[in-house]
């Protein structure tokens, strides 16, 4: 089992996050790219520009969906949202062929992907820290970066998640508030 832990910068334009390892020492870094209809993130080296991971959410779909690319543009993996996740979030995640299920609480703060063997990742947000920190305890036998790259999948989904609701409650407190008619008759 190896620990990393993925670290969201706070005061940045764009999506950033630095991967340490145990004893703080920088392993990798992902960056979101600007006014992109889709969200994308890169996952690169610590010291390297081309990206080892290439993560893009499809637009435009029923459910949330995401694809995640190798340097070389290949697909490597699929994530879907299901449809019915009664109490809480869940994922079915296809990499190369492989079937695993990402399962998570309702408040979107830990996430386990499994296979059929049992849990091969475990996340855990941390709290009281600036932007999202994410405690990842991961397998020997399983991929570091290709675990990284589906967590950063899983936090767009959060976010995008968030987002809406947000919007939502905005836009229901705006309705609320009478939208510049009278519902007294036209007195004054």
């Amino acid at each position: 089992m190896k620990y990393v832990y993925l670290k969201q910068k706070v005061f940045a334009i764009r999506d950033e996050f630095k991967v340490y390892d145990e004893n703080q020492n920088l392993l990798f870094e992902a960056k979101g790219k600007i006014l992109t209809l889709n969200s994308r993130r890169d996952l690169f080296k610590v010291g390297e520009t081309q990206p080892i991971y290439t993560m893009k959410q499809k637009v435009l779909t029923f459910v949330p969906t995401y694809f995640l690319y190798d340097a070389n543009n290949q697909q490597v993996a699929k994530m879907a949202q299901q449809l019915l996740a009664f109490f809480g979030a869940k994922f079915n995640l296809v990499i190369q062929e492989k079937k695993y299920e990402i399962k998570g609480d309702f408040f979107g703060y830990n996430f386990s992907i499994q296979d059929e063997a049992g849990f091969v990742v475990q996340i855990t947000k941390k709290f009281l820290s600036w932007g999202d920190t994410y405690q990842i305890a991961i397998d020997d036998k399983f991929d570091t970066a290709l675990a990284i790259s589906v967590v950063l999948m899983i936090d767009d989904f959060i976010d995008d998640q968030r987002r809406a609701s947000a919007a939502a409650a905005a836009s229901s407190t705006g309705a609320n508030r009478g939208g510049g008619g009278s519902s007294r008759g036209g007195r004054r």
